[in-house]
């Protein structure tokens, strides 16, 4: 199908997210920038005789891949589906102009919106696995893993949504296993470089939270299985491992990252640290992480400590906060130098 091309996704899409909005979670102006960009590479690829992929449904369930000569065509792809995650995300709380409306109105709108939210989020879920077919043909071993962990992603996003919290499970673990998280190194780490200012991967972790998601399938999981509190979590365990360990097989990743660990240095997905054979899930207790204990110092503690980070000088107790302050000497009084002249006369008149 020609050359193959790269396409840096987490670097490109946490960049895009931070730069256009989602630092303040405005999806609406993410779906702005995601729409100009789309028409500039339509127009782009028309001037240049070059084909513009389909992301339609018909289009994605009659498996008839187009040619790839640019670069933009993955592009185009990776946005029509990041735009309709975006419009997703944005119909999910309802708007502020529906506050004080009736409430058999706000119900229907409800409903309405619910369901544009579930179109917006299959539609994103297919275009990715668009992609991933795109650059299983296209494009180098980095680009694969990457579009597979963000297809992972969205199929596990779309899952959860739909209340279906064993196959959310599923996508969510193989994602994680790519990504990674913060208590765990996924696949991909070793061949991001990162710095102190940007770090892509746990700018998409945070805006992603799907280690939250994957905690969220547990614990509806753990209602409808029958064993005792103390195997949930070994029984959980034991279903994420199998959903790698499927993934890994079918998707082909050991291969993928043997292929990506032989690029040189220097290039998108060269290897920067040592890559594990396989990223080991996080495995946290079944409620220690889901819900974290507020910590134990009072608030009068907490504040102080806020304010010693800010640099902010403790002030003494007074007698309004129920302590009573200890006595102290009064300073001695220091002996006034003398003024001469009239502006002395009038200093000491003034005194009297």
């Amino acid at each position: 199908m020609g050359d193959k091309f790269s396409l840096d996704l987490v670097r490109d899409l946490s960049r895009r997210q931070r730069e256009h909005g989602l630092r303040s979670d405005n999806y609406s102006k993410y779906v702005g920038h995601c729409s100009t960009r789309l028409k500039t590479i339509r127009s782009g690829l028309r001037k240049a005789n070059i084909e513009i992929p389909g992301t339609s449904k018909e289009c994605i369930e009659s498996d008839s891949l187009i040619e790839i000569t640019d670069r933009r065509q993955l592009e185009f792809i990776l946005l029509s589906a990041e735009r309709s995650w975006a419009k997703c995300m944005l119909l999910r709380d309802p708007p502020a102009s529906e506050d004080n409306i009736d409430p058999d109105i706000a119900e229907v709108r409800a409903r309405h919106r619910h369901h544009a939210h579930m179109r917006k989020l299959r539609k994103a879920a297919r275009v990715s696995s668009l992609l991933v077919a795109y650059t299983r043909a296209t494009s180098d071993a980095f680009t694969v893993l990457s579009c597979i962990g963000y297809h992972s992603y969205l199929s596990g996003l779309l899952a959860v949504e739909g209340q279906d919290f064993a196959l959310g499970l599923d996508f969510l673990s193989v994602h994680l296993a790519l990504y990674g998280s913060d208590v765990s190194i996924g696949v991909i780490d070793p061949f991001i470089a990162q710095d102190k200012e940007f770090q892509p991967l746990k700018e998409l972790q945070t805006r992603y939270a799907a280690d939250g998601l994957r905690r969220f399938c547990r614990y509806q999981i753990s209602a409808s299985l029958d064993q005792p509190r103390a195997q949930l979590d070994s029984v959980l365990d034991g279903l994420e491992k199998k959903a790698v360990d499927a993934a890994w097989e079918t998707e082909g990743i050991v291969a993928l990252v043997e292929e990506a660990a032989k690029k040189p240095e220097g290039t998108v997905g060269a290897v920067s640290a040592p890559i594990a054979p396989v990223a080991a899930l996080p495995r946290p207790l079944f409620f220690d992480l889901a819900f974290n204990a507020l910590p134990t110092r009072d608030l009068t503690a907490r504040i102080a400590s806020e304010k010693a980070k800010l640099g902010v000088k403790p002030q003494a107790p007074t007698k309004a906060q129920g302590q009573v302050a200890p006595a102290t000497a009064a300073p001695a009084e220091e002996p006034e130098e003398e003024v001469g002249g009239i502006r002395g006369w009038i200093g000491r008149w003034k005194k009297k």
